[in-house]
């Protein structure tokens, strides 16, 4: 489901002030990057992501915003499997035309 710019700013402001773990994936023309960290920095039109030893910084100014929840996926098996990981997640298009993915991990994932 489509969000505004300010409720995924919101999502995005509480995962950075909690540390939420979060699975990252950023998809881009040529290449598929993932990894497991958190939201470093925040602000209006730019995100920092990053994880041990490494970090991110995203422009999204003009982005879109998606919210997800697992509990919605229409497979059973992969809801089932989704929903044991991750509690919901944020899809922004770059303005790039590039995708990243933010997933918030179940609290007693590792």
């Amino acid at each position: 489901m489509n969000v505004p710019i300010e409720e995924a700013h919101l999502i995005l402001s509480g995962w950075r002030e909690k540390h939420t773990a979060l699975h990252i994936r950023h998809q881009g023309n040529a290449a598929r990057i993932e990894g497991e960290g958190v939201v470093l920095q925040l602000s209006p039109t730019v995100i920092e992501v990053g994880g041990d030893g490494w970090s991110m910084f995203f422009p999204f100014g003009g982005g879109e915003f998606t919210f997800s929840d697992p509990r919605e996926i229409p497979n059973e098996k992969i809801r089932r499997i989704e929903s044991s990981r991750f509690d919901f997640g944020v899809s922004i298009r770059l303005p790039s035309g590039e995708t990243l993915t933010l997933l918030a991990r179940k609290e007693d994932e590792d």
